[in-house]
């Protein structure tokens, strides 16, 4: 289902259930992020290998060098949902058709503290940590993989779908995400569209 349709079914089924209420879109569209948020969060906790169900996948992603650190690096491609992992909303990290390479996330700390060792430089596996916006890249990324980019699965917000997009949502899940938004908006005041000053 669209993201478009599922904004729409969720503006009928308010309708149905209280004509008069009049909530803003970006009510609606809050409580639809808290509500996809919170199934990413349930995913997670349920099943951990679950997860690699709801990410969608960016590539190619431009991965450049930063000259004066002498690390690379690439922007993260949009927001993430931030979980409580290493590389957080970051699910996976891959070599543009290829598998060659192994990549491995790591905290902060233990790259900074890595990358003093022999071994961060000569394996095979090319270590990265996810920052605030970018995601940084050991010293066995090569120029070559930098070059044609890399491919990386994220956990994204609902709001951050196109509204045409396919959502990856399960069979049945769609009912219990709808369900979870207007339990979300029911707490919320409606907005009184009358018009006061009208004449």
């Amino acid at each position: 289902m669209t993201r478009n349709a599922l904004i729409e079914l969720v503006q009928r089924r308010l309708k149905f259930t209280d004509s008069k209420k009049q909530f803003p879109a970006l009510y609606v569209q809050g409580a639809m992020d808290i509500a996809w948020q919170q199934i990413i969060y349930q995913t997670y906790d349920e099943d951990f290998q679950d997860i690699n169900f709801y990410t969608k996948k960016f590539s190619p992603v431009a991965v450049v060098e930063d000259v004066e650190d002498e690390l690379y690096y690439c922007d993260l491609p949009e927001e993430m949902i931030r979980l409580p992992r290493i590389g957080e909303g970051v699910i996976a990290v891959n070599q543009l058709d290829s598998r060659d390479s192994d990549f491995k996330p790591l905290r902060e700390q233990d790259f900074r503290l890595m990358s003093s060792q022999e071994v961060f430089r000569v394996g095979g596996e090319i270590y990265y940590y996810v920052g605030y916006k970018r995601i940084y890249f050991g010293e066995s990324m090569t120029n070559e993989i930098a070059i044609t980019g890399v491919e990386i699965d994220m956990c994204i917000p609902f709001s951050k779908y196109d509204l045409d997009e396919e959502l990856p949502l399960p069979s049945g899940q769609s009912n219990v995400f709808v369900e979870m938004t207007l339990n979300y908006l029911a707490g919320t005041p409606a907005v009184n569209t009358e018009n006061k000053n009208s004449s």
